[in-house]
């Protein structure tokens, strides 16, 4: 096995690949195809459901943001790339008001 991937061209290496990643992409599309029309033909409001991925994209958001910041003020990380105080202090801002409006909407909801 090892022996004929050494005889393989580079063309055919990234051929492969290629032909991974195109049913990769068949395959994530077909799925999502598949849920999209079980959504359409269940009982769940449309409008409702869009709320509800807005609430959670909102959950998600902010730690996510957290570790980006933290990773992009990290000299070891970043080493002469990372970002300046200003750009540091603007994203900690907006992560903590995404926080505050995560737990307003919390507050809000329930």
């Amino acid at each position: 096995m090892a022996d004929s991937k050494k005889n393989c061209s580079l063309r055919e290496r990234v051929h492969g690949v290629a032909m991974l990643k195109k049913l990769g992409l068949g395959l994530i599309t077909g799925a999502a195809m598949i849920l999209g029309l079980g959504i359409d033909y269940s009982t769940i409001d449309p409008i409702k459901a869009l709320v509800w991925s807005a609430e959670l994209n909102g959950f998600i958001a902010v730690p996510i943001m957290a570790a980006m910041i933290m990773v992009a003020s990290s000299k070891d990380k970043m080493g002469q790339f990372r970002v300046c105080w200003f750009l540091g202090g603007l994203g900690w801002t907006t992560a903590a008001m995404m926080a505050a409006a995560t737990v307003t909407m919390v507050y809000v909801s329930f």
